[in-house]
């Protein structure tokens, strides 16, 4: 028998202080003692998955599909409300319970309770979103529908019941989550090189990131000046408050349309810097968290991970989600693709102190087995 290093079906989600992941692996067994085709038998196991956000590790692992020849796709965490995480698979949408990791209801259930979606409710993700309004349904009618997290009814009318949505993830841009400065009331704070620094006015000129120059935190002073175009802002008084990083960014959130949410803490107040090691395929992600208003850097860490995919910010801790590449054998005669060779990893950090833990997908090992 052999099996595969758990894969995960988009990013894990946060809600609160644990976060969820939905995973497939295969499973395959050979009869009679031989390896041929003709003998093997491979299942897909499906398994929905709770972590302590304080320290990446599992507080559970429930199987949900065993699906014979199964594929990898089609499933995601749509989202989570009150004690139920909504999950997309193949036949649709089903609704688990977060305490437990039991299933909660099927498209059959949530049929049966709501006789109006009988033969309508869809199975592709596009007719399906989660929002403040909460699980929304397009159904094969048309009509929209919103479903309640505890009684699974469903209704004409929005819910105001708060959720938490998948975070933003991507493949292999670190950078998305890297912003090149804000303007924060009368200051302005960003990553700049001393010879932009000297020339640098015009907060809405400012260039993008090139993701291998070594820039400084600088901090200065914002005024208003008058334009043909209308008052836009100016940035005097420059100063320098770290050392350079290497291909650094503000930490951000992504959003939707504009510049990305900096991610800020207070007690005391600090903004953090993502940064990196050196700038080849070797390259590890490191994380500073800087304080205000002198630039005290107040830990700086090396984490294990070559690239950022999605980043979940949390009251006690920060969870990132990414990949670690592992070393290319110089002996290789061809060159391997690093991403497709990675291990995925979840990352726990400890605001206060920067103390980390993390759990590695590929060391099944450590995994606890699935109910």
């Amino acid at each position: 028998m052999s099996i595969t290093p758990a894969a995960s079906f988009g990013p894990p989600v946060r809600a609160g202080d644990r976060f969820y992941l939905l995973t497939g692996q295969w499973r395959s067994t050979w009869g009679g003692g031989s390896r041929r085709a003709s003998n093997t038998t491979s299942d897909l196991l499906v398994d929905f998955w709770s972590f302590d956000a304080a320290t990446a590790q599992p507080l559970y692992r429930k199987r949900i599909q065993k699906i014979p020849d199964g594929a990898m796709y089609g499933r995601a965490i749509l989202g989570i409300q009150n004690q139920t995480a909504w999950l997309l698979l193949p036949s649709g949408l089903h609704a688990v319970d977060i305490q437990t990791g039991g299933l909660r209801a099927t498209p059959k259930d949530i049929e049966e309770k709501n006789p109006r979606l009988r033969t309508l409710l869809p199975t592709e993700g596009q007719y399906y979103s989660f929002s403040q309004n909460g699980m929304t349904i397009r159904a094969a009618d048309a009509s929209v529908w919103f479903l309640h997290p505890d009684t699974l009814q469903a209704g004409a009318q929005p819910l105001a019941i708060a959720g938490f949505a998948p975070p933003h993830f991507t493949p292999m841009a670190t950078y998305a989550f890297q912003h090149r400065g804000y303007v924060l009331g009368s200051h302005w704070l960003g990553v700049l090189t001393a010879d932009e620094a000297a020339k640098f006015t015009r907060p809405a000129g400012i260039m993008g990131l090139d993701h291998q120059t070594p820039r400084a935190l600088y901090a200065g002073d914002v005024t208003k000046a008058e334009t043909f175009f209308g008052a836009e802002d100016r940035v005097s008084n420059l100063r320098p408050l770290t050392q350079p990083f290497l291909a650094s960014g503000l930490l951000s959130l992504p959003q939707k349309s504009g510049p990305g949410a900096l991610v800020f803490r207070n007690d005391p107040g600090s903004v953090f810097i993502l940064h990196k090691s050196r700038i080849d395929e070797d390259a590890k992600i490191q994380l500073a968290r800087v304080t205000g208003p002198e630039g005290k850097i107040m830990w700086n860490v090396a984490l294990p991970l070559s690239i950022v995919q999605s980043v979940l910010p949390g009251e006690e801790s920060l969870v990132i989600y990414g990949r670690l590449f592992t070393p290319a054998d110089p002996n290789d005669r061809v060159r391997r693709d690093p991403y497709h060779t990675s291990r995925e990893m979840l990352i726990a950090i400890d605001w206060k102190t920067g103390n980390f833990r993390q759990h590695d997908q590929s060391d099944t090992k450590s995994h606890p087995k699935a109910d």
